[in-house]
């Protein structure tokens, strides 16, 4: 239900051996594989679930690539915990997240049709980040010439 795909073990583990695929054993450690290979991104209807493999990382989220994909009367999983500064865009328009039993993202297209769903965490953040940044160097550029010019 997580879209885990990759598991790494302490030690072998038996019943991984049997269910996942072992790619390899490095540093005391066992690697497995899903065999179902997921992705962060399925969408499903209750009897079916299918992943979506066009994904893109973008600054402070992703994008997925949805185009041709038909989402009626599907609900879109993330495999990301569910929080308040988390925004979802389908074409660059605004909408709705909710939340699993598990706390992950649900997103659901009532039918809509979209290309490209964003989904991006608190832009709010990264603005007061860069901001506090840019005063913290016109600070110290203006510290710098007036003890320049005291000496």
């Amino acid at each position: 239900r997580l879209n885990i795909r990759y598991i790494i073990s302490p030690k072998e583990d038996y019943k991984l051996n049997h269910e996942w695929n072992f790619l390899k054993n490095e540093d005391k450690y066992y690697i497995y594989e899903n065999p179902v290979k997921p992705t962060i991104a399925s969408y499903e209807n209750g009897k079916s679930k299918s992943f979506i493999n066009k994904i893109n990382l973008i600054p402070n989220g992703i994008q997925l690539n949805v185009k041709g994909i038909d989402l009626s009367n599907h609900k879109i999983r993330i495999s990301l915990f569910n929080h308040k500064h988390w925004n979802v865009y389908f074409d660059g328009k605004k909408n709705k997240i909710y939340s699993d039993d598990l706390g992950m993202m649900i997103i659901d297209p009532n039918d809509e049709t979209f290309d490209i769903l964003t989904i991006k965490y608190g832009d709010s953040l990264i603005k007061y980040f860069l901001i506090s940044i840019i005063f913290g160097l016109l600070f110290f550029a203006k510290t710098r010439r007036f003890y320049e010019k005291k000496l």
